[in-house]
């Protein structure tokens, strides 16, 4: 997980350091690249960790919350990090500037590369789950 999260804080990092007027091809794509891989392994890996160690009749339940607390949580991240550029925007000398906004959108940026390691590097790995039955393959002696 912490590997996908590298790549997605990589993309956030090219778009923080590029150039207001930065070409499309060596700093937008790049970054818009990086984040499409990091996001879609990152999601699968999360997924797959929120219900790894659950047993299979709490799954439904759990991928529920899970889902429920995935978009709350987005939410709430969008939120803040608009506030936080908007604050910066503001801040600056001339705030309806192209470099006001830039300035803002870096910052924003900055910020979420952070949170993406953060949340990468935070999340454990869950045991796996035990299994009630017998192992696959195994005779329980019942014929039926």
């Amino acid at each position: 997980m912490l590997g996908a999260q590298v790549v997605c804080a990589v993309g956030l990092t090219i778009l923080a350091v590029a150039p207001r007027d930065g070409a499309y091809p060596v700093f937008s794509l790049p970054s818009f690249i990086l984040l499409g891989l990091g996001s879609t392994v990152s999601v699968i890996s999360f997924n797959v960790a929120a219900g790894k160690s659950v047993a299979p009749a709490d799954q439904g339940a759990t991928y529920g919350l899970y889902e429920t607390s995935k978009y709350l949580s987005t939410a709430l991240a969008v939120a803040a990090l608009a506030t936080i550029s908007a604050a910066s925007i503001r801040a600056e000398a001339d705030p309806l500037t192209s470099t006001a906004y830039a300035a803002g959108y870096r910052l924003t940026f900055v910020i979420a590369a952070i949170g993406a390691l953060a949340k990468g590097g935070a999340t454990p790995n869950p045991p796996p789950r035990q299994s009630s039955g017998p192992a696959a393959g195994t005779s329980t002696g019942r014929v039926c």
